[in-house]
């Protein structure tokens, strides 16, 4: 059986690195639980430090480089060229949902890799055919 990678969104990311978000202990469980094989974008990244500036916790932004710069069980993937224009394609094709340009990003990357969970607590990843893994149900 193959081990499949799960995406990690922003509130998956704040959820493990900040220990009074309600989510804390299910991130942590479910991290544990995956045995490390972990994708991301630099646009999450940048989302989730722009996060961790927003509700006073900047510090956090060194401890998730720290972590992307020494682990193996993370692949960062970057929005480059061809996966903007695929996000804005995206984003313009669902005008009617309320998705971010992140979240719309991160859809693109999980559909080229073929990956079906995230580890967020956004459901707009379940209105487009994702599970999130910190969402009930």
């Amino acid at each position: 059986m193959a081990i499949r990678k799960v995406f990690l969104d922003t509130s998956g990311l704040f959820a493990l690195f900040c220990k009074t978000d309600a989510y804390h202990s299910s991130a942590i469980r479910i991290i544990a639980d995956k045995a490390g094989l972990f994708t991301t974008t630099d646009a999450v990244v940048g989302e989730t430090c722009t996060l961790f500036i927003s509700r006073g916790r900047r510090h956090l932004s060194s401890e998730l480089f720290r972590l992307l710069e020494t682990t193996k069980t993370i692949e960062l993937v970057y929005v480059d060229s061809e996966r903007f224009w695929r996000t804005r394609d995206f984003l313009l094709k669902h005008l009617d949902q309320d998705f971010s340009f992140v979240d719309c990003a991160s859809f693109v990357v999980m559909r080229e890799l073929q990956l079906s969970d995230a580890l967020t607590s956004d459901t707009h990843f379940r209105a487009v055919g994702y599970r999130p893994l910190l969402v009930p149900g």
